[in-house]
Protein backbone atom coordinates (compact mmCIF):
# COMPACT_ATOMS: atom_id res chain seq x y z
CA UNK A 1 0.00 0.00 0.00
CA UNK A 2 1.45 3.33 -1.04
CA UNK A 3 1.94 6.16 1.41
CA UNK A 4 -0.63 8.29 -0.45
CA UNK A 5 -3.23 5.51 -0.19
CA UNK A 6 -2.59 5.11 3.53
CA UNK A 7 -3.05 8.86 4.08
CA UNK A 8 -6.27 8.79 2.02
CA UNK A 9 -7.71 5.90 4.08
CA UNK A 10 -6.78 7.63 7.34
CA UNK A 11 -8.47 10.83 6.23
CA UNK A 12 -11.64 8.94 5.26
CA UNK A 13 -11.76 7.16 8.62
CA UNK A 14 -11.34 10.48 10.42
CA UNK A 15 -14.12 12.03 8.33
CA UNK A 16 -16.53 9.18 9.10
CA UNK A 17 -15.78 9.42 12.83
CA UNK A 18 -16.35 13.17 12.78
CA UNK A 19 -19.67 12.79 10.94
CA UNK A 20 -20.92 10.21 13.45
CA UNK A 21 -19.77 12.34 16.40
CA UNK A 22 -21.52 15.41 15.00
CA UNK A 23 -24.72 13.43 14.38
CA UNK A 24 -24.63 12.09 17.95
CA UNK A 25 -24.24 15.60 19.38
CA UNK A 26 -27.05 16.93 17.18
CA UNK A 27 -29.51 14.17 18.09
CA UNK A 28 -32.21 15.24 20.58
CA UNK A 29 -31.86 13.81 24.09
CA UNK A 30 -33.98 10.83 25.12
CA UNK A 31 -35.18 12.75 28.18
CA UNK A 32 -35.01 16.19 29.76
CA UNK A 33 -35.37 17.37 33.35
CA UNK A 34 -37.30 20.62 33.79
CA UNK A 35 -38.17 22.39 37.03
CA UNK A 36 -41.37 24.36 37.54
CA UNK A 37 -43.63 25.65 40.32
CA UNK A 38 -47.31 26.08 41.12
CA UNK A 39 -48.73 29.20 39.48
CA UNK A 40 -52.28 28.69 38.29
CA UNK A 41 -53.35 28.88 35.48
CA UNK A 42 -49.88 28.25 34.04
CA UNK A 43 -48.92 25.22 36.14
CA UNK A 44 -50.96 23.53 38.88
CA UNK A 45 -52.30 20.30 40.36
CA UNK A 46 -55.83 19.38 39.27
CA UNK A 47 -58.46 17.87 41.56
CA UNK A 48 -57.42 14.46 40.20
CA UNK A 49 -53.82 15.03 41.26
CA UNK A 50 -52.34 15.48 37.78
CA UNK A 51 -50.12 18.42 36.90
CA UNK A 52 -51.57 20.66 34.19
CA UNK A 53 -51.78 24.24 32.98
CA UNK A 54 -51.27 26.58 30.03
CA UNK A 55 -47.48 26.48 30.18
CA UNK A 56 -47.29 22.78 31.02
CA UNK A 57 -49.35 21.79 27.98
CA UNK A 58 -47.19 23.84 25.61
CA UNK A 59 -44.00 22.23 26.92
CA UNK A 60 -45.43 18.70 26.86
CA UNK A 61 -46.73 19.15 23.31
CA UNK A 62 -43.35 20.29 21.96
CA UNK A 63 -41.34 17.58 23.72
CA UNK A 64 -43.79 14.87 22.65
CA UNK A 65 -43.32 15.92 19.01
CA UNK A 66 -39.56 15.61 19.56
CA UNK A 67 -39.91 12.16 21.21
CA UNK A 68 -38.22 13.53 24.33
CA UNK A 69 -39.41 12.20 27.71
CA UNK A 70 -40.14 14.95 30.25
CA UNK A 71 -39.00 14.57 33.86
CA UNK A 72 -40.93 17.37 35.55
CA UNK A 73 -39.92 18.50 39.04
CA UNK A 74 -42.31 20.79 40.97
CA UNK A 75 -40.47 22.92 43.54
CA UNK A 76 -40.55 26.49 44.90
CA UNK A 77 -39.66 28.98 42.17
CA UNK A 78 -36.34 30.11 43.59
CA UNK A 79 -35.22 26.50 43.93
CA UNK A 80 -36.23 25.73 40.34
CA UNK A 81 -33.81 28.37 39.09
CA UNK A 82 -31.07 27.32 41.50
CA UNK A 83 -31.32 23.72 40.24
CA UNK A 84 -30.54 24.91 36.71
CA UNK A 85 -27.72 27.21 37.84
CA UNK A 86 -26.11 24.34 39.74
CA UNK A 87 -26.57 21.76 36.98
CA UNK A 88 -29.26 19.63 38.63
CA UNK A 89 -31.91 20.37 35.99
CA UNK A 90 -31.85 21.17 32.27
CA UNK A 91 -34.24 24.11 32.44
CA UNK A 92 -37.12 25.85 34.24
CA UNK A 93 -40.47 27.39 33.29
CA UNK A 94 -42.68 29.39 33.01
CA UNK A 95 -40.23 32.28 33.16
CA UNK A 96 -39.91 35.75 31.69
CA UNK A 97 -36.58 37.05 30.44
CA UNK A 98 -34.06 38.95 32.55
CA UNK A 99 -30.32 39.59 32.41
CA UNK A 100 -29.49 37.49 35.47
CA UNK A 101 -31.09 34.37 34.00
CA UNK A 102 -29.47 35.01 30.61
CA UNK A 103 -26.04 34.40 32.17
CA UNK A 104 -26.57 30.65 32.54
CA UNK A 105 -29.61 29.82 30.39
CA UNK A 106 -31.36 30.73 27.12
CA UNK A 107 -35.00 31.78 26.81
CA UNK A 108 -37.33 29.97 24.40
CA UNK A 109 -40.15 31.45 22.33
CA UNK A 110 -43.30 32.41 24.23
CA UNK A 111 -45.19 29.46 25.71
CA UNK A 112 -47.81 31.69 27.40
CA UNK A 113 -48.60 35.40 27.56
CA UNK A 114 -48.10 37.42 30.73
CA UNK A 115 -48.68 40.97 31.87
CA UNK A 116 -47.36 42.45 35.07
CA UNK A 117 -49.85 44.51 37.11
CA UNK A 118 -49.52 46.88 40.02
CA UNK A 119 -52.17 46.20 42.67
CA UNK A 120 -53.28 48.59 45.46
CA UNK A 121 -55.94 48.66 48.12
CA UNK A 122 -58.92 50.68 46.88
CA UNK A 123 -58.67 52.97 49.89
CA UNK A 124 -55.05 53.86 49.11
CA UNK A 125 -54.38 57.34 47.77
CA UNK A 126 -51.25 56.14 45.95
CA UNK A 127 -50.87 55.45 42.22
CA UNK A 128 -47.75 54.08 40.50
CA UNK A 129 -47.22 57.24 38.44
CA UNK A 130 -46.98 59.54 41.48
CA UNK A 131 -43.58 61.20 41.75
CA UNK A 132 -43.17 60.24 45.41
CA UNK A 133 -44.46 56.66 45.01
CA UNK A 134 -41.13 55.02 44.28
CA UNK A 135 -39.40 56.70 47.23
CA UNK A 136 -42.10 56.24 49.85
CA UNK A 137 -44.18 53.15 49.04
CA UNK A 138 -43.36 49.75 50.51
CA UNK A 139 -43.92 47.19 47.76
CA UNK A 140 -43.63 43.46 47.15
CA UNK A 141 -43.44 40.57 44.67
CA UNK A 142 -43.12 36.86 45.26
CA UNK A 143 -39.71 35.35 45.99
CA UNK A 144 -37.61 34.30 43.01
CA UNK A 145 -39.79 36.16 40.51
CA UNK A 146 -38.61 38.41 37.71
CA UNK A 147 -41.03 40.98 39.13
CA UNK A 148 -39.03 41.05 42.37
CA UNK A 149 -35.78 41.28 40.39
CA UNK A 150 -37.20 44.26 38.46
CA UNK A 151 -38.32 46.06 41.63
CA UNK A 152 -34.90 45.60 43.23
CA UNK A 153 -33.01 46.68 40.09
CA UNK A 154 -35.17 49.81 39.92
CA UNK A 155 -34.54 50.56 43.61
CA UNK A 156 -38.08 50.33 44.95
CA UNK A 157 -38.55 49.84 48.69
CA UNK A 158 -39.20 46.09 48.71
CA UNK A 159 -40.59 44.74 51.99
CA UNK A 160 -42.79 41.84 50.82
CA UNK A 161 -41.21 38.70 49.32
CA UNK A 162 -43.47 35.74 50.19
CA UNK A 163 -43.21 32.47 48.18
CA UNK A 164 -46.37 32.98 46.09
CA UNK A 165 -48.94 35.54 44.89
CA UNK A 166 -51.63 34.29 47.27
CA UNK A 167 -49.53 35.27 50.31
CA UNK A 168 -48.54 38.50 48.57
CA UNK A 169 -52.20 39.52 48.29
CA UNK A 170 -52.73 38.61 51.93
CA UNK A 171 -49.86 40.94 52.90
CA UNK A 172 -51.50 43.74 50.91
CA UNK A 173 -54.92 43.13 52.47
CA UNK A 174 -53.29 43.19 55.91
CA UNK A 175 -51.71 46.59 55.02
CA UNK A 176 -48.22 45.27 55.63
CA UNK A 177 -47.21 46.72 52.25
CA UNK A 178 -48.63 49.51 50.07
CA UNK A 179 -48.62 47.82 46.65
CA UNK A 180 -47.62 44.62 44.88
CA UNK A 181 -46.52 43.58 41.40
CA UNK A 182 -48.16 40.36 40.19
CA UNK A 183 -49.03 38.33 37.11
CA UNK A 184 -52.30 39.57 35.62
CA UNK A 185 -54.00 36.16 35.19
CA UNK A 186 -52.98 34.92 38.63
CA UNK A 187 -54.11 38.17 40.23
CA UNK A 188 -57.39 38.16 38.31
CA UNK A 189 -58.23 34.64 39.51
CA UNK A 190 -57.44 35.52 43.12
CA UNK A 191 -59.60 38.65 42.97
CA UNK A 192 -62.48 36.71 41.40
CA UNK A 193 -62.21 33.72 43.72
CA UNK A 194 -62.19 35.84 46.86
CA UNK A 195 -64.58 38.61 45.72
CA UNK A 196 -61.92 41.25 46.17
CA UNK A 197 -62.86 43.55 43.29
CA UNK A 198 -64.27 46.14 45.70
CA UNK A 199 -61.11 46.05 47.83
CA UNK A 200 -58.34 46.09 45.20
CA UNK A 201 -57.52 48.16 42.11
CA UNK A 202 -55.09 47.23 39.36
CA UNK A 203 -52.81 49.18 37.00
CA UNK A 204 -51.03 47.55 34.02
CA UNK A 205 -47.24 47.71 34.32
CA UNK A 206 -45.67 45.87 31.37
CA UNK A 207 -45.92 42.82 29.11
CA UNK A 208 -43.44 40.04 29.97
CA UNK A 209 -44.13 36.85 27.96
CA UNK A 210 -43.30 33.50 29.53
CA UNK A 211 -41.02 30.85 28.07
CA UNK A 212 -38.70 28.02 29.06
CA UNK A 213 -35.16 28.81 30.16
CA UNK A 214 -32.86 26.01 28.98
CA UNK A 215 -29.45 25.59 30.56
CA UNK A 216 -26.66 26.78 28.26
CA UNK A 217 -24.74 23.62 29.17
CA UNK A 218 -27.67 21.48 28.02
CA UNK A 219 -28.07 23.42 24.77
CA UNK A 220 -24.34 23.16 24.01
CA UNK A 221 -24.63 19.37 24.30
CA UNK A 222 -27.67 19.30 22.00
CA UNK A 223 -27.23 21.65 19.02
CA UNK A 224 -30.48 22.39 17.24
CA UNK A 225 -32.64 21.41 20.21
CA UNK A 226 -33.90 24.94 20.95
CA UNK A 227 -34.77 25.66 17.32
CA UNK A 228 -36.81 22.46 17.08
CA UNK A 229 -38.50 23.05 20.44
CA UNK A 230 -39.41 26.61 19.46
CA UNK A 231 -40.91 25.43 16.18
CA UNK A 232 -43.19 22.93 17.93
CA UNK A 233 -44.26 25.49 20.56
CA UNK A 234 -45.29 27.92 17.82
CA UNK A 235 -47.18 25.06 16.18
CA UNK A 236 -48.97 24.29 19.46
CA UNK A 237 -49.99 27.90 20.04
CA UNK A 238 -52.06 27.79 16.86
CA UNK A 239 -54.16 24.87 18.14
CA UNK A 240 -57.56 25.21 19.91
CA UNK A 241 -56.10 23.53 23.01
CA UNK A 242 -53.70 26.42 23.47
CA UNK A 243 -56.69 28.66 24.15
CA UNK A 244 -58.10 26.45 26.91
CA UNK A 245 -59.48 28.44 29.85
CA UNK A 246 -58.59 26.83 33.17
CA UNK A 247 -61.05 27.12 36.05
CA UNK A 248 -58.58 27.34 38.87
CA UNK A 249 -60.83 28.12 41.80
CA UNK A 250 -63.16 25.12 41.77
CA UNK A 251 -60.44 22.60 42.58
CA UNK A 252 -57.23 22.31 44.67
CA UNK A 253 -55.27 24.60 42.33
CA UNK A 254 -57.24 27.58 43.61
CA UNK A 255 -54.79 30.34 44.54
CA UNK A 256 -56.27 30.40 48.05
CA UNK A 257 -56.56 26.61 48.48
CA UNK A 258 -53.96 24.54 50.38
CA UNK A 259 -51.34 23.26 47.97
CA UNK A 260 -49.93 19.72 47.95
CA UNK A 261 -46.44 19.18 49.25
CA UNK A 262 -43.78 19.49 46.56
CA UNK A 263 -40.53 17.48 46.53
CA UNK A 264 -37.37 19.06 47.91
Amino acid sequence: MTAIRRVYIALMITLVVCIHATAARSAPPESISLATHIMCPYSFYTAEGTFDGMAVRAVRYALARMNVTLDLVVVPWGRAQMMVRNGYSDGFFAASQNEARDVYATHSVTIAEQQWDWCFLNESTMTPDMKEFKDTACVGAFSGSNMLYWLECNEYKVLGTPPNTRLLVEMLLARRIDAIVANDLVLEKIITAENLSDRLRVYPLKNKPLGVYFSNTFLAAHPGFLETFNRHVLEYRKTPEARTAFDCFTDPCSPFAPQPETPH
